[in-house]
């Protein structure tokens, strides 16, 4: 999102994307060998484990009553408002005190981003702000489908990340919770596509600054989006390459990689197709 306006609404700018990449796909295919998987497989943090068979919530997993490592989880705090802007790391001892601590009164909006998931600190965070015990599960169970949930005071937003990792096609769910004058964040680990929004919050006299906690919402998941061109890009530059070489020669191997990436294509859609319909359908109502 290079500037804070956009001509074309972000659900429709995806949907031409979209459009594009699998009407291409129905004719071209693919070059690379990509993997749709989640990031898990470096995942450090313990405690995000499937167990058949439990009950509905995170109360039987095993690591709720123990804090994590110092290092494994960051939390960051931003409160701004059109005048001021206070961000800070919060290590995990002082997690308890700041949910306990009232908001100031000069804030305006208060963004809470985890990066690590971790039982101990989403079941803080769930008791302090109201979560629903289900919500609490789908933060920490993942991938789950990108979607939204509406509660009495707020809305639980639940998305994805696709990226590149070598030729290792990969995504991240980002779990999202909007209230009134705060937004929670978490993140399966380090690193985000959040760096330009968070460098909007620390300019003074930005529409950012200027907004509520529902812009903030719409900015982050409009850098999710945008962070997804760049791959169907890549895609585009491949299906380019193989239609040359159809050209050129007749190649079984080459009728297999139209159908492999047309197969991750589908995948694609299937993570970015509900992300556009969730910002679509959220514009059209009212948030808490």
């Amino acid at each position: 999102m290079k500037g804070e306006s956009r001509s074309e609404p972000t659900g429709r700018r995806l949907g031409h994307a979209l459009g594009w990449a699998l009407g291409g796909a129905a004719q071209l295919g693919r070059a690379v060998t990509t993997v749709l998987r989640p990031p898990g497989s470096d995942r450090t943090v313990r405690g995000v484990l499937d167990h058949p068979g439990a009950p509905p919530g995170i109360e039987h997993l095993p690591d709720i009553h123990t804090p994590p490592d110092a290092g494994l989880v960051r939390i960051r705090v931003m409160d701004y408002a059109p005048d001021r802007l206070e961000e800070r790391d919060v290590a995990i001892d002082e997690l308890e005190a700041l949910l306990a601590a009232e908001r100031p009164d000069w804030v305006q909006v208060r963004w809470i981003d985890v990066d690590g998931l971790h039982p101990w600190i989403v079941e803080r965070i769930r008791a302090r702000f109201g979560i629903h015990a289900l919500a609490a599960e789908d933060v920490l169970h993942v991938p789950q489908r990108p979607g939204v949930d509406v509660y009495g005071d707020h809305v639980f937003i639940k998305s994805r990340v696709l990226m590149l990792e070598g030729e290792l096609l990969a995504t991240e769910q980002i779990s999202m919770f909007l209230f009134p004058q705060t937004l929670l964040t978490l993140q399966e680990r380090p690193g985000d596509v959040w760096e330009a929004v968070r460098a909007r919050i620390r300019r003074e006299g930005s529409r950012t600054r200027r907004e509520g906690a529902d812009f903030l919402l719409y900015a982050l998941l409009d850098a999710v989006v945008d962070h997804c061109f760049p791959l169907l890009e890549r895609y585009g530059d491949v299906l380019d390459g193989l239609e040359e070489r159809a050209l050129m020669a007749s190649e079984a191997r080459i009728q297999l990689e139209i159908q492999r990436l047309r197969r991750e294509l589908v995948a694609i859609r299937r993570v970015l197709w509900p992300t556009r319909e969730m910002i679509d359908t959220r514009a059209r109502q009212e948030l808490p």
